[in-house]
């Protein structure tokens, strides 16, 4: 849902749930959306009722440590790693190995990426109670 925003229209138009926590980390589909600095699906999960305070939360998983963080931090890791890292490095700096991993890459090559990461920091900061 974070990288396809008439699917994600779609998905809540017929009821999926904004707020729905059922992937390996916990996270909603606010926190992938904002990681991948999508402004128009963050809008629209917010106007559906996601909750931008819920930090995610998972079960212990093998060898992997789950980061528990609102989504607003994750926008701003992902505009400091799009600052860090020219796009044409983007592939070679990271190797994303979740599922959210391809579309976080896409989104940090996008020319507009700062922007966009920026907009949707915005946002959040709106509406989002952690410092």
């Amino acid at each position: 849902m974070e990288d396809d925003t008439s699917e994600a229209r779609r998905l809540l138009e017929r009821g999926a749930d904004a707020n729905s926590r059922e992937t390996p980390t916990g996270w909603s589909a606010l926190h992938y959306a904002a990681r991948a600095g999508n402004v128009e699906i963050v809008k629209l999960l917010l106007s559906k009722g996601a909750d931008p305070n819920y930090l995610g939360t998972a079960p212990e998983q093998k060898g992997r440590t789950v980061i528990s963080l609102p989504p607003i931090v994750l926008a701003q890791a992902s505009q400091a790693m799009e600052r860090m890292f020219p796009s044409s490095q983007i592939d070679q700096s990271l190797n994303y190995q979740d599922p959210g991993g391809p579309a976080l890459l896409k989104s940090l090559k996008d020319p507009k990426a700062d922007e966009r990461y920026q907009q949707v920091i915005d946002i959040l900061a709106k509406v989002t109670k952690h410092p």
